[in-house]
């Protein structure tokens, strides 16, 4: 599976005009990227997409628990599971770092939560 490539919420874009393109496994850590760091609802092409519709209670004890639940449920039908083995904030933001596995591969990566 391909998808177009994003980062800083535009498409990215090679030298010869034509847009970048991501494939396989890093699609799927793309899709986590862009559901966890938006309020659910606000996409305009997939009003599903997004983990929460309100800020999330950071400050709860099962907010990493809660955070794994909710990521894994968004990629039901893509046969990964995600692990959330921590929390960070950094200037009024929140990071998790995260483990993304299909049973052959791994990939840790960290991404924003809501914002």
């Amino acid at each position: 599976m391909n998808d177009i490539k994003i980062r800083d919420n535009d498409i990215v874009i090679n030298s010869n005009g034509f847009p970048s393109f991501v494939s396989e496994f890093d699609t799927v850590i793309q899709q986590i990227e862009i559901l966890s760091s938006i309020p659910k609802g606000s996409f305009a092409y997939d009003r599903e997409l997004g983990l929460f519709t309100d800020e999330p209670d950071f400050d709860s004890d099962n907010i990493l628990s809660t955070l794994e639940s909710r990521i894994n449920e968004a990629l039901i039908n893509e046969k990964v599971y995600v692990k959330v083995n921590e929390l960070r904030t950094e200037d009024d933001l929140y990071y998790a770092a995260i483990t993304v596995t299909d049973g052959i591969r791994s990939k840790e990566t960290e991404v924003k939560i809501y914002g």
